[in-house]
């Protein structure tokens, strides 16, 4: 049997293929992390551009619900419980300008 984090990344990976050039780049910019809601909406972790985006599930439309402007920064992975809804995205805080005092946490949203 294949776990089901398999067949999530699989399923929104086809979602992402679908996305057009201009989506992807403008948008997404080195994608990190990647899981699935209930009704088939994508969440993207883009590690570069520090932001998670939301893809409809038939990957035409995209939409940035996190950005640094909600203080969040390096962003790594990301996960949901379908059940309940919670997302968690984890996250890097630098305390200076160089990285060289850091610590790894994570984030936890309602969806």
């Amino acid at each position: 049997m294949v776990p089901s984090t398999w067949q999530t990344k699989s399923a929104a990976t086809k979602v992402l293929e679908k996305l057009s050039g201009h989506l992807y780049t403008d948008d997404i910019y080195s994608p990190q992390g990647i899981t699935l809601d209930k009704n088939g909406f994508v969440y993207v972790v883009s590690q570069n551009n520090n932001r998670v985006v939301v893809v409809s599930p038939d990957g035409k439309t995209c939409k940035t619900i996190l950005s640094e402007a909600d203080r969040i920064k390096s962003l790594y992975a990301i996960d949901i419980d379908r059940e309940s809804g919670i997302m968690i995205v984890s996250s890097k805080i630098s305390f200076d300008s160089d990285d060289s005092k850091s610590y790894q946490t994570a984030f936890v949203y309602k969806i």
